[in-house]
């Protein structure tokens, strides 16, 4: 796929993402599901369908996020770049090595604030907390990734967690494109 018909506007209209599979709905396992009912007789049914598209090139890895949402919100934070993690958002870990000790987060919320950082998470000898916690580097920075949010309604700026909504909304589109330089754990000599 050649990448470079892709615009990042928060758009899936190009040929491109028609090609690549819609994979999901995906479904919350961090609580093992038990909270939620079964959509199949084994999974548990997601609150509201989010779905992915992925594709990618010798440059970089792309992802598109489709979400119903019928409530979009956000907390009011400076900068483009602040954390997201206290609002709704997605959430993309990708552990390049697969061995589940190091790998890249990347949190965009509704009104397209990035999070990202690489995190470790330390066992023997490193070990340096029993309770398992994670160890992000506050210097790391995926300084070229880039995304792109539409929503299809209105994004509330959201003053406490749980405000009712305002308008019926119907869900948003995130885009994020990741250079695979952003994933480089080693240097490259100068020549």
């Amino acid at each position: 796929v050649e990448l470079g018909t892709v615009v990042l506007d928060g758009s899936l209209e190009e040929a491109a993402w028609s090609t690549a599979p819609r994979l999901g709905p995906f479904v919350n396992n961090a609580t093992g599901g038990d909270d939620l009912p079964s959509c199949d007789g084994g999974s548990p049914m997601p609150l509201q369908a989010t779905h992915a598209r992925l594709l990618w090139d010798e440059k970089a890895l792309l992802i598109a996020f489709e979400v119903d949402d019928r409530d979009v919100w956000y907390h009011p934070t400076p900068g483009e770049r602040t954390p997201a993690e206290v609002d709704e958002g997605i959430h993309v870990m990708v552990d390049d090595g697969g061995d589940e000790v190091t790998f890249y987060e990347f949190t965009v919320n509704a009104a397209n604030r990035v999070s990202d950082r690489f995190q470790f998470i330390p066992s023997a000898p490193v070990d340096y907390n029993p309770w398992g916690r994670r160890i992000g580097l506050p210097l790391w920075d995926a300084e070229h990734l880039e995304t792109a949010v539409s929503v299809a309604g209105e994004a509330e700026e959201a003053t406490t967690r749980y405000l009712p909504p305002v308008t019926q909304d119907l869900g948003y589109t995130v885009e994020m494109a990741i250079p695979w330089e952003e994933f480089r754990t080693t240097t490259v000599p100068s020549s």
